[in-house]
Order: C-alpha cells, then sequence, then structure tokens
C-alpha cells in the first residue's frame, strides 16, 4: 500500500489493480465590491470533497468518481449537491480513450455559489499525444 499526502489534504492510496483517491477543500471567495452589491452578495464559502475509486485491469481503468458540495454561504438555500462519474479508459499506446457517464444535482456557478439542478450526459474523448 502506497498513500501520498500533498498539500491539500489529498491522499491517494493504491492497493494492487484497486486505487482510491480522495480531495477535502475549504473555498471562500471575496468578490469585487460594486458587483457583490449589485449581485446582492456577500463573500461566498463552501466545502468540497472529492472521492474516486478505480480498478486497473492492463491497458483499461475502470473507475467511479464522487465529488460533493457542501454550501455555507450566508442566504444560500441549496443543499449539499453531488455529482457521480461511473467510467472507463483504455490505454491505445499514444494517447487515452475515456467513456464516462456524469450524473449531478448541482453546479458551482460562475461565482463560486452552490446551486441546485439536475444534470446527466455521455462523454466518449479520445486524446493522442504526439
Amino acid at each position: 500500500m502506497t498513500v501520498i499526502t500533498q498539500p491539500l489534504p489529498f491522499t491517494i492510496g493504491q492497493f494492487d489493480a484497486l486505487g482510491v483517491k480522495g480531495l477535502y477543500v475549504s473555498t471562500e471567495r471575496s468578490l469585487p465590491d460594486d458587483y457583490a452589491l449589485s449581485a446582492g452578495l456577500e463573500d461566498i464559502s463552501n466545502d468540497r470533497a472529492l472521492l474516486e475509486l478505480s480498478y486497473a485491469k492492463g491497458d483499461y481503468l475502470f473507475y467511479l468518481d464522487s465529488t460533493f458540495a457542501f454550501p455555507d454561504t450566508a442566504g444560500n438555500s441549496a443543499s449539499t449537491v453531488a455529482a457521480f462519474t461511473p467510467g472507463v479508459s483504455y490505454n491505445y499506446g499514444p494517447g487515452w480513450i475515456y467513456l464516462e457517464y456524469l450524473a449531478q444535482d448541482g453546479r458551482i456557478d460562475r461565482n463560486g455559489m452552490v446551486t441546485e439542478g439536475d444534470f446527466d450526459t455521455l462523454y466518449a474523448t479520445i486524446d493522442f499525444y504526439f
């Protein structure tokens, strides 16, 4: 077992073919005064957590990413929002092929505020490195 802890409490564990990653971070954003006044916002703060579980088999990596945002901003009525992404990647040599399904019940808007809403999509991506 290998465990690495980096400056943010980012932890990686590898147990043969099984992998785990975790991250917890608190965020706070102060908006420019004029913008904050016109938007009716004060300082924005929330906590975010990430957990990834993975399994490697040859050139394939199967994984489940889960992320959570916990609003802590005065006046924000959103509850905890979550996103789950099961996926698989394949290393074909000069790059990777990814297939992922994303399901989430909220988002982080451009101000950093946690908001609720449903979103589901399927991603298929091919990367090529020179």
